[in-house]
C-alpha cells in the first residue's frame, strides 16, 4: 500500500502544478494567455483525475476499516481541488474565447533597454523529482510571457 500512497502523492503534485499555472494565469494580463496552453492543462488534469481515482480505489480496497474514513477524506479533498481547478481553467478559456485578443503586430524597432524586475522563481536543485515543478513554474511565469524577448527569458533562466 505504501507504493500506492507514493503514486497518489505524485498525482497530487501534478494537480498542484496545474493549480499553480491557473493561479499564475489568473494574476496575469489576459493578453499573455493562450487558449491552447490552458486546454493542455485541462487535458492533463483529466489524466490526473483518472489516475487518482484508479490509485485511490486500490488504496481504499486494501485499507482496514479504521483507515477507510481517512482515505475517503483524501478522495473528497482531491475531488474538491479537481473541481475548483477544472472550473477555473474552463472560465479562463471562456474568457479568452469571448474576448478575442488581436494579433500582436510585428515591429522592427528595437525594444528599449530596461532593468528586469526580480521574479520569485524557484531554484532548480538538480533533483529529478523537482524538475517538473520548476519547469511548470518557469513556463507559466517566464516562457509563456509574450511581453518578454528571448534574451530576457534567457536572463530569467
Amino acid at each position: 500500500m505504501d507504493s500506492l500512497i507514493q503514486r497518489r502523492k505524485l498525482i497530487k503534485s501534478k494537480s498542484t502544478r496545474i493549480n499553480t499555472f491557473l493561479e499564475s494565469a489568473r494574476n496575469s494580463d489576459v493578453e499573455t494567455l493562450i487558449v491552447t496552453d490552458i486546454e493542455v492543462r485541462l487535458e492533463k488534469l483529466e489524466e490526473c483525475w483518472k489516475d487518482f481515482s484508479d490509485v485511490q480505489d486500490q488504496i481504499e480496497l486494501q485499507c482496514s476499516d479504521d483507515q477507510l474514513f481517512t482515505q475517503e477524506a483524501e478522495r473528497v479533498h482531491f475531488e474538491e481541488k479537481y473541481y475548483d481547478i477544472k472550473s477555473g481553467l474552463r472560465q479562463l478559456i471562456a474568457l479568452l474565447q469571448s474576448n478575442p485578443i488581436p494579433a500582436v503586430q510585428q515591429t522592427t524597432t528595437t525594444p528599449p533597454l530596461i532593468k528586469l524586475p526580480a521574479l520569485d522563481l524557484p531554484t532548480f536543485s538538480g533533483d529529478y523529482q523537482d524538475w517538473s515543478s520548476f519547469y511548470d513554474h518557469f513556463l507559466a511565469i517566464v516562457h509563456n510571457n509574450i511581453t518578454l524577448s528571448a534574451a530576457q527569458k534567457l536572463h530569467y533562466l
